[in-house]
């Protein structure tokens, strides 16, 4: 994958956050290429829900 605004840190820049970190990431947080304790990993599952799914918790049926 090519990196654009190579300077800028995730978590400092809210647009560049949206716009390119996020997509970037994603894919990584899901093959495992960034280590998280298990609290971190719960947390990160419960964003990409919401940002999948916003308020809608219809889609916690499938989950369990």
């Amino acid at each position: 994958m090519k990196k654009l605004w190579t300077n800028l840190i995730p978590g400092k820049n809210m647009n560049a956050d949206l716009i390119f970190h996020y997509h970037k990431e994603l894919p990584k947080l899901l093959r495992g290429y960034h280590k998280c304790s298990r609290e971190e990993a719960v947390r990160l599952a419960a964003l990409i829900y919401r940002v999948k799914f916003g308020e809608d918790k219809t889609g916690l049926v499938n989950l369990v």
